[in-house]
C-alpha cells in the first residue's frame, strides 16, 4: 500500500436516504474505500487464509496491519471531510482477509472473478448463456465489476431478458 493511497469516499445513505437498516435517522453511513494488497502476507497470515481454516481475527500482526489501513484511510478522508473522526459512532473495517472469510473469495477479488486483460471485456461471462432462461448477472460478467458495473449489469441483463422474452411466442397455460 503507498503512503497516500487512492481514496475512495461515498455514502449509502445518502445515496438510499429511506433506507433505515444503513444507520439511524440524523446519522450518515460513509464509506471509505481503497486498494490494497491481497498477500496474505502483509495481512500477516500465512497458513493459506480463511478459506484454507487460518484463524485471523485476534492475530496481532493483522490487526495491527488493518488498524494502520484505517487510520491512514481516515486521515485522508478528514482532508475531504474535516472533523470526521469526531463524529464516528459506530466503525467497520473490513479487508480482502474480511471478505475472503464471509464469502470465500480468495485472493483479495471482492468483485468477481479476476480483474486482469485476460479476464476482461468480452472474455467474461454473458448475460444470456446457453441454457434457454438461464441468464447471469453480477460482478463477474461482461459489465465489469464494482458498482457501477453491478448497476450496468443488472440493467443490461434485464434487457436481455425483456428482449428474449418479447422474441419468444407466448406459451398458453
Amino acid at each position: 500500500m503507498t503512503e497516500r493511497p487512492m481514496v475512495y469516499i461515498t455514502s449509502a445513505s445518502l445515496k438510499d436516504p429511506t433506507n433505515r437498516r444503513l444507520c439511524r435517522p440524523g446519522q450518515t453511513n460513509v464509506q471509505i474505500m481503497t486498494l490494497v494488497p491481497r498477500d496474505l502476507a502483509f495481512w500477516g497470515l500465512h497458513a493459506g487464509g480463511p478459506a484454507a481454516g487460518e484463524r485471523y481475527r485476534t492475530n496481532p500482526d493483522y490487526l495491527a496491519r488493518k488498524a494502520d489501513v484505517r487510520d491512514r484511510l481516515l486521515a485522508l478522508a478528514e482532508e475531504a471531510i474535516p472533523g470526521l473522526r469526531d463524529h464516528i459512532v459506530h466503525e467497520e473495517c473490513a479487508t480482502p482477509i474480511t471478505h475472503e472469510r464471509f464469502v470465500r473469495s480468495t485472493g483479495g477479488t471482492s468483485y468477481g472473478i479476476v480483474a486482469t486483460p485476460d479476464q476482461f471485456a468480452l472474455n467474461r461471462p454473458q448475460y444470456q448463456t446457453p441454457l434457454p432462461g438461464l441468464y447471469l448477472v453480477g460482478a463477474s460478467t461482461i459489465a465489469a465489476h464494482g458498482i457501477g458495473g453491478a448497476l450496468a449489469g443488472g440493467r443490461a441483463c434485464a434487457k436481455a431478458v425483456l428482449r428474449s422474452a418479447r422474441s419468444s411466442p407466448s406459451v398458453a397455460p
